[in-house]
């Protein structure tokens, strides 16, 4: 009797797990009320993609999603995730646990002409913004640890508009108070 209810078990969880397995990945997003639109969503949620995503009328890019299965056993939603389009891409690994959020593995570079943001003169904001998260932990909203560091050309690229040298920032973040943290300094050639 304990073997045959054994079995019928692995046969219930073998056919609920090849049964997500095949999911397609639009099944779940058809239920979240989405802030963008897309040409299409293609494969499962295992490896899957959201193609032509367009934001506020914007062309953004196509977003990759390859969700790890060994940290489902543990509780854990991990994905390793890109966005990909015309001026921006933005890669790494996002990990949710309950309250717990986690970043790692990022590498991002955006062409920040293509966000629509305005400088102080209300200049179009141009250049490129590039960072790299080693580790970036939320706990229940709060910042609990950061290894990240950031750089921008912007302030060269949006006061060359106006014949003036602007310079390149950097800048290493930290948690302070549950708050993300991201100082940036750089010196001009003056």
């Amino acid at each position: 009797m304990t073997m045959r209810v054994l079995l019928i078990v692995t046969f219930a969880l073998t056919f609920v797990v090849s049964g997500l397995m095949r999911l397609p990945l639009a099944a779940p997003l058809k239920m979240v009320d989405l802030p963008f639109e897309s040409q299409g969503i293609k494969g499962t949620i295992w490896d899957g993609a959201i193609v032509g995503i367009v934001v506020e009328g914007e062309p953004v890019g196509d977003l990759t999603v390859h969700l790890r299965a060994s940290p489902l056993l543990l509780g854990r939603i991990e994905t390793d995730a890109a966005l990909v389009g015309r001026g921006i891409d933005v890669s790494g690994r996002l990990a949710l646990s309950g309250r717990t959020m986690s970043l790692d593995g990022v590498e991002a570079s955006v062409d920040l002409e293509r966000l629509r943001l305005r400088d102080t003169l209300g200049q179009r904001l141009r250049g490129r913004l590039d960072a790299q998260v080693k580790e970036l932990l939320f706990v229940g909203g709060a910042c609990r640890r950061a290894s990240l560091s950031a750089s921008t050309n912007a302030l060269a690229e949006s006061l060359g508009a106006f014949a003036s040298r602007g310079f390149a920032v950097s800048g290493e973040g930290r948690c302070e108070g549950g708050v993300l943290h991201l100082p940036m300094s750089g010196a001009g050639p003056d």
